[in-house]
């Protein structure tokens, strides 16, 4: 997991919520919304609130930080929320039970800079493309572990300040990859669009993103065609370049050896990537773990320059292939 104080983004399933022993078991009543001078840290999280989020919390007009409802078992994401127009960090519904679409509202949040977190929970429809108005937004997009459907917006390439993790795996989402999604120049680390239901080549303007240093992840999708030789730009990556479990076919591109900082987690498994396996994956010689090429339908020879990943320690895989 990555971890900020108040937030964790985790690449596995849902986790177990936990309460207090003796949490509160009622509604979030309304009246809260008379509290109009809160400016930041409105905070119900880590209870047992059920029902609905009052709409009138959308009379909090001037909260500019830490709107945080995360944990309970409130169902519904009201559309009134949209008019936090101030607020600029941490709008937290995660971890509940909220069965809603995405309010289009939301994009009217366009102050925000920092922690927009809707996950783990049971979101349906599609994602507004009014959330690519966010577009001060550094840190934090995250509505994971949902149940959302249909392709991703292209509006969310506006979205050009975002330095650190966009994610929305393990939903229902299919359609292509925008390619708007290479316009993330400024990321460093993270993009999740794990177990989804994608299809189509991977664009080649996701090279573009040559500040990335870990997690570009797209295992389990339907992902089809050739690897980009322009992913061989991706030269600051050293963890986390993860396509495993699709349907990438043809030959890997020998470019894919100028990723030679990469450090942990190469893999290409369970594809039907044919050809050799290039000589040039042998320039990866900080390797420690996990570099992985099986079920596919690899020919030829291991290449004996493998050899010179002398630092690896664990998890080198050529299994099921017909090398």
């Amino acid at each position: 997991c990555h971890c900020h104080r108040h937030h964790c983004h985790c690449h596995r399933r849902r986790r177990r919520r936990r309460h207090h022993r003796h949490a509160a078991i009622w509604q979030v009543p309304s009246e809260l919304g008379r509290l109009v001078a809160m400016t930041s840290h409105f905070r119900v999280g880590w209870n047992s609130f059920t029902g609905t989020i009052p709409t009138e919390l959308g009379e909090l007009v001037n909260m500019r930080s830490n709107f945080n409802t995360m944990s309970n078992s409130i169902v519904d994401i009201p559309s009134e929320l949209g008019r936090l127009t101030k607020l600029q960090m941490e709008f937290n519904l995660q971890w509940m039970s909220l069965q809603s679409t995405i309010p289009t509202e939301l994009g009217n949040l366009l102050q925000m800079t920092s922690l927009f977190v809707l996950s783990e929970n049971s979101l349906t429809g599609t994602i507004p493309s009014e959330l690519g108005q966010l577009v001060h937004i550094r840190s934090v997009i995250e509505v994971q572990g949902n149940a959302l459907t249909n392709s991703l917006p292209t509006q969310l390439g506006q979205m050009t300040d975002l330095a650190y993790w966009i994610g929305f795996q393990e939903n229902s989402m299919t359609g292509k990859i925008p390619t708007e999604l290479g316009n993330f120049r400024k990321l460093s680390s993270g993009m999740g669009l794990f177990e989804n239901s994608l299809t189509g080549s991977i664009p080649t303007q996701l090279g573009g993103l040559r500040k990335l240093t870990r997690d570009l992840s797209y295992r389990s999708n339907r992902l089809s065609k050739a690897i980009p030789s322009e992913m061989g730009y991706l030269r600051k990556l050293t963890s986390g370049f993860d396509f495993y479990v699709n349907e990438l076919s043809h030959a890997l591109p020998t470019e894919l050896g100028g990723l030679s900082k990469m450090l942990e987690h190469f893999y290409f498994s369970y594809n039907m990537i044919t050809s050799t396996i290039p000589t040039e994956f042998g320039k990866a010689t900080e390797m420690t773990a996990h570099l992985s090429f099986n079920h596919n339908a690899f020919s030829g020879d291991i290449p004996t320059e493998i050899g010179n990943l002398d630092k690896m320690n664990t998890v080198l895989s050529f299994s099921f292939t017909s090398v």
